[in-house]
């Protein structure tokens, strides 16, 4: 491969060729190398993986073990610009996407196109159940096929301290509990905010998987979450989330809603803040106004 890509781009001449197409029928070990030397051959080209799968995989669930990994990698190269599975239905291949019925996709054609971009941009609700793999950045983490009873992937900490990084868009504040579906090696899992602040954690006990719940508090817009492992062979299949007490703007005593008690929580804080020496200082009155029209208003309104 690289004496014809080196000699096609001195024969060319290298300022007239944007990219350059690869196509990769390996396992996924060959795949990771042939994938560098073609980024050593494209010297900062974007590379285009036209066509790849795993020719020789003995089955299906081969198969897609070799497409999790390969495609979540490409996923997380910026120097692959595109890329484009091989093929669409052959004759009962292990790498068919579509089944013999028009326009059904086959199992592996559905793991293709619900596997996650890593992209920043994306931004998840915490309403339900986030996969694993749907991180936008990742440190000292492997992917594999669930082994879970559910889910395509499962994330896997291949050294102490791993941790991924998820992007969450709030749009009710308040207290959420969060559902973690864990296995494998004992350890501490802890999650952090955008701002490395911890937020909860437990410790997971060493076996099978199992459903640990713990409880953290979220603010309203974009936030980001990243969940810590402790040590290696700590495994993940998804992130499950349920807000059990929404925040209520002015419910300072936490309480449900906003009424008197909170009022006296705003005056008794002005009041600490006030120096010593200004003995005649008063609430603005415009302020109190405001939050006392939001009290007495919140009487009605419970959650």
């Amino acid at each position: 491969m690289g004496s014809f890509v080196e000699d096609f781009l001195a024969y060319s001449g290298s300022n007239t060729v944007d990219s350059i197409g690869y196509h990769f029928y390996g396992n996924s070990d060959e795949f990771s190398w042939l994938l560098g030397e073609a980024k050593r051959l494209n010297s900062g080209r974007p590379v285009w993986v036209t066509e790849f799968n795993w020719s020789a995989a003995p089955d299906v669930d081969s198969q897609v073990d070799y497409m999790i990994q390969v495609v979540d990698q490409m996923e997380n190269d910026p120097d692959v610009e595109a890329y484009a599975w091989f093929k669409e239905r052959g004759a009962g291949t292990t790498y068919d996407l579509l089944n013999a019925n028009a326009g059904e996709l086959s199992w592996l054609g559905w793991i293709y196109v619900n596997m996650p971009v890593h992209d920043q941009d994306v931004w998840y609700r915490p309403n339900g159940r986030l996969q694993a793999e749907r991180y936008v950045e990742k440190n000292g983490m492997s992917i594999a096929t669930s082994g879970d009873i559910d889910g395509i992937a499962e994330m896997a900490s291949n050294q102490s301290g791993s941790w991924l990084d998820y992007n969450i868009f709030v749009e009710e504040a308040g207290e959420y509990e969060v559902s973690l579906r864990l296995a494998g090696q004992a350890g501490m899992v802890r999650l952090r905010d955008g701002d490395g602040q911890e937020l909860d954690g437990l410790y997971m006990y060493e076996g099978g998987w199992r459903t640990n719940t713990l409880t953290i508090d979220l603010e309203t817009g974009y936030n980001t979450l990243r969940l810590a492992l402790q040590n290696a062979g700590q495994l993940v299949n998804w992130i499950e989330f349920e807000l059990i007490s929404a925040l209520i703007p002015g419910d300072l005593d936490g309480d449900g809603f906003v009424g008197l008690n909170d009022l006296d929580i705003v005056l008794n804080n002005w009041n600490t803040g006030t120096p010593s020496s200004d003995t005649t200082a008063t609430p603005e009155p415009a302020s109190l106004l405001v939050f006392t029209f939001v009290a007495v208003a919140g009487l009605a309104v419970r959650r």
